[in-house]
């Protein structure tokens, strides 16, 4: 450390050009650099997590729910704990296996990860100086003559009952449950009354397991796969999701009428903002493209001949086609064992 700073340093030199071919070539040399200095938040070991580290995890979390997470130590405790174990890791390795970090594939993985990101930072510098500050023209232009960019997503009205399996109990026991669910419905008893007595749904005390006006494609994807297939008044059999096991009543499927310039504003105004990202982006891939490539003499030819099949590997795809297809195999295909 240098003060109160942690430093990090990473330098990827590559030579692009991993073994040479047989015909000598120039080779282009390529290096990118990582350093960084942030105040350290924890220590294990050689293991420093820092300030700047847990800035770059909060990026994945949206940012109005990030004052909800660093309200809760137990989510901070976590993160810290998620975020030191791979830097832990990161450094047994560059102290034991310094010839395996320095294996020029992996560090061409290293940079190709810098290059993704250099990448996505040039588009994302490229928005910020294109975007408008306000985007309430091009929403009122979408709203008179592109309603169906407007158009709302589908959205049902629906009970169900939730028996939850995994932690909560095995997997058997909660087919038998949700099997008696099912019935106990042929016994004409209804399924909110079901779902109060049975149901391990968070809500179903407040909500009797219905829920109303929810937006299909924000279910759970199994839910939504059968929410958008049952007729209204159907019940479904019982299902499997990440969650456990489900019965489902569809009471309703609908498509929102749109409705006035003021009440759909904001969502105007997002999609319009998204469409001028989504065209700059456009704009800057097309340009990109327009540059014509050089390609090195024979070297089309060359990769060809570097990871041309054997006979080898020919007859072991044989081999795996026959074994997905269970056919025979072709008379004098293979050499006699």
């Amino acid at each position: 450390m240098t003060g109160l700073l942690a430093r990090f340093s990473l330098v990827l030199p590559l030579l692009v050009t991993l073994v040479a071919p047989a015909t000598a070539q120039e080779l282009h040399a390529r290096s990118l650099s990582a350093e960084t200095q942030s105040p350290p938040i924890v220590t294990r070991g050689a293991g420093v997590v820092t300030q700047l580290d847990f800035d770059v995890f909060m990026q994945r979390i949206p940012e109005n729910q990030r004052p909800a997470f660093v309200s809760d130590p137990d989510r901070i405790g976590d993160a810290l704990t998620s975020l030191m174990l791979p830097r832990q890791l990161a450094n047994r390795a560059m102290e034991a296996y310094g010839e395996a970090v320095s294996d020029p594939i992996f560090q061409g993985r290293m940079q190709q990860a810098l290059i993704v990101l250099l990448a996505e930072r040039h588009m994302e510098q490229s928005w910020n100086e294109r975007k408008l500050d306000d985007y309430e023209p091009q929403a009122r232009e979408l709203y008179m003559v592109r309603k169906d960019l407007l158009r709302k997503p589908l959205h049902a009205d629906f009970t169900h009952v939730l028996v939850r399996a995994g932690n909560v109990r095995s997997e058997l026991d909660a087919m038998r449950s949700i099997i008696n669910v099912y019935e106990l419905l042929a016994d004409d008893m209804a399924l909110p009354d079901l779902a109060v007595e049975y149901s391990e749904d968070p809500n179903v005390g407040e909500n009797r397991g219905r829920y109303e006006a929810a937006v299909i494609d924000e279910l759970d994807s199994a839910v939504a796969e059968v929410v958008r297939t049952l007729e209204s008044g159907q019940i479904s059999q019982p299902f499997r999701s990440e969650l456990g096991w489900h019965i489902v009543e569809l009471h309703d499927r609908y498509r929102p009428e749109l409705g006035t310039f003021e009440q759909e504003r904001d969502r105007a105004v997002e999609i319009a903002r998204n469409r001028h990202r989504q065209q700059v982006r456009e704009r800057i891939l097309q340009r990109a493209n327009q540059v014509e490539a050089e390609y090195a003499p024979n070297a089309i030819a060359d990769l060809l001949e570097r990871y041309k099949p054997t006979t080898s590997d020919l007859e072991q795809l044989e081999r795996d086609i026959r074994t997905i297809l269970r056919q025979p195999a072709t008379p004098g295909s293979e050499n006699e064992q």
